[in-house]
């Protein structure tokens, strides 16, 4: 695993899947990030992919996310 530092407003990019995080607002221990990537990859939250594993069922992770530009803020990040 590898670990970076990064300061709000700071990114980590994976270029070879077109892939940006970048580090939005820290509050206390809450870090808000976004991220950036073609339409044809998946992002979960962590404990969707565990969930779905511990029961052995493939099925509670959906196939697509799809989102709207209404769910878009002013900064061009969506929350979910």
């Amino acid at each position: 695993m590898l670990v970076l530092s990064r300061r709000t407003d700071e990114t980590i990019a994976i270029p070879d899947l077109g892939i940006t995080i970048k580090v939005i607002k820290v509050k206390g221990k809450t870090v808000s990030i976004g991220v950036e990537a073609p339409d044809q990859i998946q992002i979960l939250r962590g404990e969707l992919v565990e969930s779905a594993t511990s029961f052995n069922d493939s099925q509670l992770i959906p196939s697509t996310i799809q989102y709207s530009n209404s769910a878009t803020s002013a900064s061009g990040t969506t929350t979910v």
